[in-house]
This record gives C-alpha cells, sequence and structure tokens, in this order.
C-alpha cells in the first residue's frame, strides 16, 4: 500500500503543486482587493473632509509650509485617531501624522493634553493625532472655527474635488515673491505668464515635486510646455518646484482664485 501511494503521489504531485500554487495566489488576490477596497473607503472619508473644507497657509521662521484646515467635525469623526480624538474642540488642535511627527521631533509636544503656545498667533492644546492617511491630510493642522480666525498667515491656498481626486492649489500671482525656500527645479519663472497657443489661452502652472511626479505617472503630463485641462481652465506647465518635505510638494501653483475653477468640470 505505502508503494502503491508513493507511485501515486510521484504521478500526482505536479497537479498537487499546481493546485496548492492556485490556492496562494487566489489568496493574495483575495486580500489585495480587500486593502484596495480600505484605500478607496479612505478616499471617500478624505472627499467627505474636503467638501467645503477652508484653508490656510503660513511659513515658519524657517520657510517652512503649514497648513491650517477647517471643516466639519462629522467630516473628521470619519477618520481614525492614533493618539487622542479626531476632531478639535474649542481652543484644540488635530493634527495629521506626518505633521505631528515633525513637531514632536521639534519638539513643540509630547503627547495629546500638551499645549503648544505661539503657533501662528494660537496658544492651542493638542487634541488628537490622526492615523495616517498617505494623503495631503497627513500634513494638516485641523483647527476649531474660533482658532481659524486667528491663524497669522493667509497665504491664498484651496482645495478642489473632481471625482475621487483633491487637488491642492496655492495661489501664486505673476511677478510676487515667492517665500526663499521655494525654488524651482525645472523651468523659469519668466515663464509664468499667460500663452496664447492659435487663438487659445492657457495660464502657467507650475507643480510641486510629489504632484509633478505622480502626474508623470499617470501620463497627465511628461515636460515642460504641456497642456493641461483642469477643472474648468486650460493650463500650459511651465515649472515643477524642488523638494520640499511639506504640503507644498503637492500644490499646483495657479494665478487663479477658487472661483475661477469649476469643481467637475
Amino acid at each position: 500500500m505505502l508503494r502503491i501511494g508513493l507511485e501515486w503521489f510521484s504521478k500526482e504531485k505536479y497537479g498537487l503543486v499546481f493546485t496548492v500554487a492556485l490556492i496562494v495566489i487566489i489568496g493574495f488576490a483575495y486580500f489585495g482587493i480587500v486593502s484596495n477596497a480600505n484605500i478607496m473607503g479612505a478616499s471617500a472619508n478624505e472627499i467627505s473632509a474636503f467638501s467645503g473644507i477652508s484653508l490656510k497657509l503660513a511659513f515658519n521662521d524657517n520657510g517652512e509650509a503649514k497648513i491650517f484646515a477647517l471643516t466639519p467635525n462629522n467630516a473628521l469623526a470619519k477618520y481614525k485617531a492614533s493618539e487622542g480624538n479626531p476632531i478639535p474642540e474649542e481652543n484644540s488642535i488635530v493634527l495629521g501624522a506626518l505633521e505631528a511627527e515633525t513637531m514632536k521631533s521639534e519638539k513643540f509636544f509630547e503627547k495629546p493634553g500638551d499645549t503648544i503656545n505661539g503657533l501662528f498667533g494660537i496658544d492651542t492644546l493638542v487634541e488628537g493625532v490622526l492615523e495616517k492617511t498617505g494623503t495631503i491630510s497627513d500634513y494638516f493642522h485641523f483647527v476649531s472655527p474660533e482658532e481659524f480666525k486667528e491663524i497669522e498667515g493667509g497665504t491664498n491656498i484651496f482645495a478642489k474635488i473632481s471625482g475621487n481626486d483633491v487637488d491642492l492649489f496655492y495661489v501664486y500671482k505673476a511677478g510676487a515673491e515667492l517665500p526663499s525656500t521655494l525654488k524651482l527645479k525645472e523651468g523659469e519663472l519668466a515663464d509664468y505668464e499667460e500663452h496664447d497657443i492659435v487663438g487659445q489661452k492657457y495660464y502657467p502652472m507650475i507643480i510641486g515635486y510629489s504632484e509633478a511626479e505622480a502626474m508623470r505617472k499617470e501620463g497627465e503630463f511628461k515636460n515642460l510646455g504641456d497642456r493641461i485641462k483642469d477643472f474648468s481652465q486650460e493650463f500650459i506647465v511651465v515649472g515643477v518646484m524642488e523638494k520640499t518635505g511639506t504640503v507644498i510638494d503637492f500644490a499646483h501653483f495657479v494665478p487663479l482664485e477658487s472661483s475661477a475653477l469649476i469643481e467637475g468640470a
């Protein structure tokens, strides 16, 4: 019997190996689908948080960009906190995961419940830290309505939603002075002007380092001079920013205000 069993195993082993391999592949595919579904769920939270969001951008003494956000509490409640609570109460702040890491390394605070004094004009209590999302929310300071009014800064920045994408726009007018830490990796500021191509007006766009990498990977543009239709306007890419390690890396620099870009167009 043992001999017969061994002979059978010898004949059938390749079939068994194939079956086991198939089960493993299907298993990985299944968990991959589950993982992607979870990522899509996080994207839905992101869309919810950015519906009607208000933003302020300020630069610290080192020229690093810091972004403050005011968004409805019911949207923030969909996020999970790795520490503390996900919703800022009056005179408190909730930090995105990457911004919290930076502020901890710079000794601004150690844990929720700590107070940060003199943060762009406000004294505030750290209410919580959000779990990492892999999106621009990781760089945000979420504040209460009272604190949002008091934030000293005011560089014009806004977000627009198109389908499942959230795009960040930094309003930069031609000829205006940029913070010294913001430098072009590709292109020249002299090209940041309106362009007329065969009777069609194109607005200039400079793209942050990380956003440019993502857009190139997705085939949205390859080289400077390429044209992009974003929402309701036509743009021409005139530059790419050097990497800053801040939220600026994900921004589009445009000369237009929020009202000039129609969501979903």
